[in-house]
């Protein structure tokens, strides 16, 4: 993606990572490969995304992260451990 950023623009102004995906397994249901899945496409996906940007971030350019499945309300499948900071 960004060999084809720099050679169409050669520059990136703004970068936008998002990632919040899962299985939507209740705690005691995930399997391991569930836990890789999850945690390559919510930690390793937008590390990498950041990672390899700054390269083609002009000066002055904007990076936003979101990272998030749950909103104020929360997701109805994790209830039964469900934090919430409002």
């Amino acid at each position: 993606m960004y060999e084809r950023v720099r050679g169409e623009r050669g520059r990136l102004d703004v970068l936008f990572a998002n990632a919040g995906g899962d299985s939507m397994v209740p705690l005691g249901g995930i399997t391991a490969a569930q836990h890789h899945h999850t945690f390559d496409g919510n930690v390793k996906g937008p590390l990498s995304t950041v990672q390899k940007a700054p390269p083609l971030l002009t000066n002055g350019a904007s990076g936003i992260l979101a990272d998030s499945t749950t909103t104020i309300d929360g997701t109805a499948v994790f209830r039964e451990v469900e934090l919430t900071t409002h």
